[in-house]
């Protein structure tokens, strides 16, 4: 079959004529020669028919190629849903005018002869060429019929070579069929959620490897699609929806992880030193919010006489004291790595030994009891100026298992202890009043700190609610070669 460039109402087109001992057919048809790249610049689809001003349709030139090949004549126009079907067999699926090439090769791949070596005859080239479709043109690049293809690589394709890679479509079936669009939503929609799953609900670690896993075995799968079935799958847009979903998901969870620890930090640095809330930001893993079982020492202290006191001192008065006061015995607390429960009225609850573990619970407790003592003497002269009265406290101390945790509503939750510890720490308290002494400690509490502190024993006395009676001691001072204020330092973690 020769092409010879030809001009009909102003398109290019190729002029088919019966060439002898290459083909059987007799008669003259025309085909279409000029082809138009995707937005990309890349050439893919091959032009399958163009309609002339007096309705007529005229076919590509690889199309009205294979159809002189195989002995058929082209339709007078296509199928109602646009396809094509040459002969009985080969049905070609046709988008806008147009198919895709499935490309064998890059350039190249198809025999090139020179017409000069041809026409000189001084090689026999009719064993190469008989039962052949041949198809003539320009491979000059100055002559700018060159293109670039999937295949290029630096190296651009001659239009006649285009050509006979569509005729090789079209001959050997190996159309390229786009997935259906029911298909791709399906496969986009799955590796949508699939993306935000890994980046949202999996460890980091974990996520990235699945997303590296979803990006290989989805390249994979379109590969083998192609390869195997002639299938495009919508690959660009499949992984632009995964690097979406899994950005989107890590952006949201970084978010609300930021936001989740600037509330823990606010909830907490009410409650804790701000280096215990550093420790417990940056490792949140050693502090369990949900509940656990714990052995700490509770510590209650209590301001002796401020109920009647407050019934003549107007409410402001009232508070601003009150204010003063609970700021400085607070401060006391977090000096020794401590945890304000609450405070009610003049009393404050607070414990050692969560939501960090600390072995020395029972020592910082004691400590922190008496640096409160102390600190009476730089509150006394504007206490007693205001109220004419003495600043007394009463504290008591006591060591045994709770249970630490959130605990409430979601509505309104705590962190707080509960448990017989926390009953029987308030109870001392109380009975510092009946034994006329600031500081009382129960035998649990002793046992781990006899060796820090100076005790007086007072007995075993029953307390109100409780079977087991408690051994109670009065603690008098620190022991020689101790020293509360410099030991805090060491207590409180680096």
């Amino acid at each position: 079959v020769l092409a010879a460039d030809a001009v009909f109402d102003g398109r290019a087109i190729g002029l088919i004529e019966p060439y002898a001992g290459l083909s059987q057919a007799s008669g003259n048809s025309i085909g279409l020669v000029g082809v138009r790249t995707d937005a990309d610049g890349v050439l893919r689809r091959y032009p399958s028919y163009w309609q002339d001003k007096e309705g007529r349709f005229v076919y590509g030139l690889a199309l009205a190629a294979v159809a002189k090949d195989l002995g058929v004549s082209l339709p007078e126009a296509p199928l109602d849903n646009g396809d094509l079907l040459i002969g009985a067999d080969i049905l070609v699926k046709v988008n806008n005018g147009r198919f895709l090439v499935n490309f064998q090769g890059p350039p190249g791949t198809y025999p090139t002869f020179t017409a000069r070596d041809i026409l000189r005859a001084e090689e026999d080239f009719s064993s190469r060429l008989r039962d052949k479709i041949v198809f003539l043109g320009v491979t000059d690049p100055s002559v700018e019929d060159i293109f670039s293809t999937p295949f290029t690589s630096g190296e651009l394709m001659p239009g006649v070579e285009f050509h006979a890679t569509a005729a090789d479509t079209l001959l050997t079936g190996s159309f390229i069929t786009p997935s259906p669009r029911y298909q791709e939503f399906l496969m986009i929609v799955a590796l949508g959620l699939a993306a935000v799953a890994l980046g949202r609900f999996v460890r980091p670690s974990f996520g990235l490897t699945g997303i590296l896993a979803v990006l290989v075995g989805g390249t994979g799968i379109w590969i083998g699609a192609f390869a195997g079935a002639h299938q495009v799958l919508p690959i660009s847009s499949s992984l632009v929806i995964v690097f979406l979903g899994y950005g989107s998901a890590i952006t949201d969870r970084v978010s609300v992880e930021q936001l989740e620890k600037q509330q823990a930090r606010s909830m907490f640095s009410r409650y804790l030193h701000p280096g215990i809330v550093k420790q417990i930001l940056d490792n949140p893993a050693v502090c369990q919010l949900g509940g656990e079982r714990a052995e700490v020492t509770v510590l209650f202290s209590d301001i002796r006489g401020f109920t009647s006191m407050s019934e003549w001192l107007p409410p402001e008065e009232v508070v601003s004291l009150l204010n003063h006061y609970l700021t400085v015995m607070s401060d006391v607390v977090f000096q020794y790595g401590g945890t304000v429960d609450k405070f009610e009225g003049d009393l404050i609850m607070a414990f050692f030994g969560a939501p960090l573990p600390q072995s020395d619970h029972a020592e910082r407790a004691i400590l922190t009891a008496l640096e409160m003592r102390e600190k009476l003497a730089t509150l006394q002269d504007e206490w007693r100026e205001r109220t004419q009265t003495d600043l007394r406290i009463g504290i008591g101390i006591h060591t045994g298992q709770v249970f630490v945790g959130n605990i409430g509503s979601p509505r309104k939750m705590d962190y707080t202890i509960i448990g017989d510890t926390v009953n029987t720490a308030s109870h001392l308290q109380d009975l510092t009043k009946e034994y006329d002494t600031p500081i009382l400690v129960s035998g649990q509490t002793y046992s781990k700190v006899k060796h820090l502190a100076r005790f007086r024993a007072i007995g075993t006395i029953p307390i109100r609610g409780r079977q087991q009676p408690v051994d109670l001691y009065e603690m008098q001072g620190i022991k020689e070669g101790q020293n509360a204020g410099g030991t805090s330092g060491a207590l409180l973690p680096s």
